[in-house]
């Protein structure tokens, strides 16, 4: 399988994030690979739940509406696209509830892509701050 290299999911139980690192290190947001379960995503906002989006609240639902089910979807995006082999290595960041859900689950396939789990939400973290933070786990020239 070609080398496709490390992705970056940062999540919390309503928001996930999905950046692509480069031969560098610099980080890549992957809108179309995270998830919003707050009811303003992409979708959302063109008026419809898009292809892959959960069945989730409307606008205003509390944050933490489902995390674990939040989690579990959007593992199963990531799984999915493991498997169609657009990442090698992964790294996890989200607070320690959200990984523990994420780790339950997380298929045995995805859980072997994973290189660093981070127990920190960086879900709102600019890109810049985010790099710094996970140097130590990112690809360097």
């Amino acid at each position: 399988m070609a080398h496709h290299g490390v992705w970056v999911a940062a999540f919390d139980g309503a928001l996930a994030r999905v950046w692509a690192a480069d031969e560098r290190g610099r980080l890549h947001e992957r809108p179309g690979d995270g998830l919003d379960g707050r009811g303003n995503s992409e979708a959302a906002r063109e008026g419809g739940r898009g292809e892959g989006q959960p069945d989730l609240p409307h606008p205003g639902y509390p944050e933490r509406w489902d995390e674990p089910r939040f989690v579990e979807q959007f593992a199963a995006r990531l799984a999915q696209r493991a498997d169609q082999g657009l990442f090698d290595r992964l790294i996890v960041a989200a607070d320690p509830r959200a990984l523990g859900y994420f780790r339950k689950a997380a298929p045995e396939s995805l859980k072997r892509k994973v290189a660093a789990e981070v127990d920190r939400d960086y879900v709102h973290t600019p890109v810049k701050d985010l790099e710094a933070a996970l140097a130590e786990h990112l690809p360097r020239a």
